[in-house]
């Protein structure tokens, strides 16, 4: 059994060791696409998160939340899009794509089994070699701005909180794409959607949202358990609670988005890719 884990293991970090020299030597490849996978990353990055960053500063915070509450949830939500981007961006989060255009018959033709291509195909740590170190320090000072100098429980917690909330996104991300199984005209690009719906709004305080609204935040789309919620224990001197809670969370989102994928397969298995066949294509 220790052999055989080792195995896999070995194997998983062998491909994505590969996987991650050829981002390297795609990004690379010249100084002036060098210097435009940068800006681009730049200004895509901060710009999905600055709205709340904007607002706070302008009128001195929003709602309950002071300015300097407001700069760590931005940076909070820039670290998991960040991490989204350059650990998921080409697999899980483009998963919808895969499916609507009938790709889905080349994983399944390969000697590898498709979680573990679906693990590394887009795993690019290094697309973004800006972003992801200015996230790091971002999220580093903006949280000693907030709480101080914070125990290491406190820096255990938000690493969990941190990783849990990608895990959120992700399995939000699968559980939409899947939808792609069902009509993939319209759902090719739905997990993009859902990716700019979850990150987009995540950096914004949800305290006055009640009702409905918050029910929909809460439990159809998880806006507030990516970030606002985490944070808010975070800052409150309640890292036991997110200690349990977020985990919690990404365990029960990652089963319902396993749930609603294997559906959509045992249907791909049965009609196939139908993306097509009005063209005159079939299998």
């Amino acid at each position: 059994m220790n052999g055989w884990c080792h195995m896999v293991a070995s194997s998983i970090m062998k491909v994505l060791g590969v996987q991650t020299r050829l981002g390297m030597l795609g990004l690379l490849r010249t100084w002036k696409s060098f210097l435009i996978q940068i800006s681009t990353d730049v200004v895509i990055n901060v710009s999905a998160v600055s709205g709340a960053l904007i607002i706070g500063s302008r009128f001195g915070g929003i709602g309950n939340w002071g300015p300097n509450q407001i700069l760590f949830l931005v940076c909070y939500t820039l670290a998991i899009n960040v991490f989204v981007s350059a650990l998921f961006s080409q697999n899980f989060a483009s998963l919808s794509r895969r499916i609507g255009r009938g790709q889905m018959d080349h994983a399944l033709l390969t000697p590898r089994s498709l979680p573990f291509q679906l693990l590394y195909e887009g795993f690019n740590p290094l697309g973004q070699p800006l972003m992801l170190p200015f996230a790091i320090i971002s999220f580093f000072v903006s949280a000693i701005r907030v709480v101080g100098m914070p125990s290491i429980l406190w820096w255990i917690c938000a690493a969990i909180s941190v990783f849990s909330s990608v895990a959120i996104v992700m399995a939000f991300q699968v559980a939409v794409g899947a939808a792609a199984f069902w009509d993939p005209y319209a759902g090719e690009e739905v997990s993009s959607a859902a990716n700019r719906l979850t990150l987009g709004l995540a950096s914004y305080p949800m305290d006055g949202v009640t009702g409905v609204f918050y029910l929909a935040v809460i439990h159809v789309i998880p806006i507030a358990s990516v970030a606002w919620q985490p944070v808010s224990g975070l800052i409150r001197g309640s890292p036991s609670w997110v200690l349990l809670s977020a985990p919690a969370t990404a365990v029960v989102a990652t089963f319902i988005a396993c749930v609603v994928f294997m559906k959509g397969m045992k249907r791909y298995e049965r009609v196939g890719a139908i993306r097509y066949s009005s063209s005159g294509f079939r299998r």
